[in-house]
């Protein structure tokens, strides 16, 4: 009982992050709680790095515990939108970031 209650309240913060949070696309950026609404003047380094760490720190301890649903949709979707806004020319293709731990 305990656990599903728990497991509810967690999926309704996640449909909110995503419906509240995304700027580009399914891309999030942080809630700020003094304005009430999403950072603004993300700068795009600043917005695929911070997306990164959401998906890194966040999302994929959640998934090990749930398994696939919701939070490994909420993945795919914003791996998804990285790559379709990657920016960067390399020899190999379009890159995400400069910045190595974001790749």
């Amino acid at each position: 009982m305990c656990a599903d209650r728990i497991h509810n309240a967690v999926l309704r913060a996640g449909r909110r992050e995503s419906r509240l949070c995304n700027i580009l696309d399914r891309i999030p950026v942080p809630w700020d709680r003094e304005t009430g609404a999403p950072v603004e003047d993300f700068s795009y380094d600043r917005m695929v790095f911070e997306a990164s760490e959401y998906f890194k720190d966040g999302l994929i301890a959640i998934v090990e515990v749930t398994g696939p649903g919701e939070w490994l949709d909420r993945m795919q979707e914003i791996e998804d939108d990285l790559w379709k806004h990657a920016r960067i020319d390399s020899p190999f293709g379009k890159l995400i970031s400069t910045n190595i731990e974001v790749n």
